[in-house]
Order: C-alpha cells, then structure tokens, then sequence
C-alpha cells in the first residue's frame, strides 16, 4: 500500500466517523414527537434501507424535504405516506 492509498484510506476512515457522530447528535436534537422533520440517518433506520437510498426517494419527489443550512430534514409524514403506499398494510 503506497501513501496515496494510506491517505485515502485514513481519510475515508475519520469522514465516515464524523459523519457518524453528526446522525448521533442530530438525532439527540430532532428526535422529538413534537417535531414534523427528521433527519436523513433517521429516516434510514425508519424506512431500513442505506442513506443512498433515502436519498433516491427525495431525488424521485417520494419524501419531502427542507435544508437548514447544511443540514437536510425529511417531513415525518412524507415518510409514513411512503410506508403506507409502498409496504403491505403501512408496515415494514
């Protein structure tokens, strides 16, 4: 393994721990039954499929969403409509 591949790898490593740390911290502040949006890690693990996804859904128009400055929040309810209409009795 030469240094490029080292970089890149040690890169890759400390991006997907940040990133990691960042879904803890934003579901620490959204995840509230009061609040109408969720972050994109929760509803991940609500529809259980990769962020990849989630992020093909809102690409498609299927979850309505909101950016607040960097952060993008997906409306709860566009997810349960989802659910409803793509899934067997509303459930997953």
């Amino acid at each position: 393994m030469d240094e490029s591949e080292l970089k890149a790898m040690i890169y890759d490593c400390i991006f997907n721990a940040l990133e990691d740390y960042q879904g803890v911290l934003s579901e620490k502040l959204y995840d509230s039954d009061e609040n109408t949006h969720c972050t994109i890690s929760q509803a991940q693990k609500k529809l259980q499929c990769s962020k990849g996804h989630v992020h093909k859904l809102m690409r498609e128009g299927n979850l309505s969403y909101a950016k607040s400055g960097r952060k993008t929040l997906i409306e709860k309810a566009s997810i349960e409509r989802y659910l409803n209409d793509n899934t067997p009795n509303g459930s997953v």
